[in-house]
């Protein structure tokens, strides 16, 4: 069985993508989200320029106990044709409780994306 990480919806193995939410499913049991979180707490972690890294960024955030999942652009024209998505572009989000984290934890793989080098990418404001 697989699941939606944001709905937890149950699918058989044939499905890769929650048709109510449009989000990737994971393998993993559904996301236990922390008391006091609902579903309006979900922002954007990062914007990866490949699937597969964006589900290796889900997959370490999920092991460290942060709640996270990936909306796949698979969808688009330029890869509908040749069933190339892991060039497509995916998006990481995770509750906005553990954003900071969140970010500490995936800054490694973010640096170690092809054609990335120190201060490419601001993430957000320090103060």
């Amino acid at each position: 069985m697989v699941f939606c990480p944001k709905c937890s919806a149950e699918y058989t193995v044939t499905f890769d993508v929650c048709s109510d939410c449009g989000v990737d499913l994971i393998t993993d049991t559904p996301l236990d989200i922390p008391e006091g979180c609902d579903d309006g707490d979900w922002i954007e972690l990062h914007t990866f320029p490949e699937y597969l890294y964006a589900n290796m960024a889900v997959e370490l955030l999920m092991r460290e106990g942060i709640p996270a999942y990936s909306i796949s652009n698979r969808g688009s024209a330029a890869s509908a044709g040749r069933g190339n998505y892991l060039s497509s572009n995916s998006q990481v989000y995770v509750l906005e409780p553990e954003f900071d984290e969140a970010m500490s934890i995936i800054k490694l793989i973010i640096e170690e994306l092809p054609g990335s080098s120190e201060g490419d990418y601001d993430y957000y404001d320090e103060e």
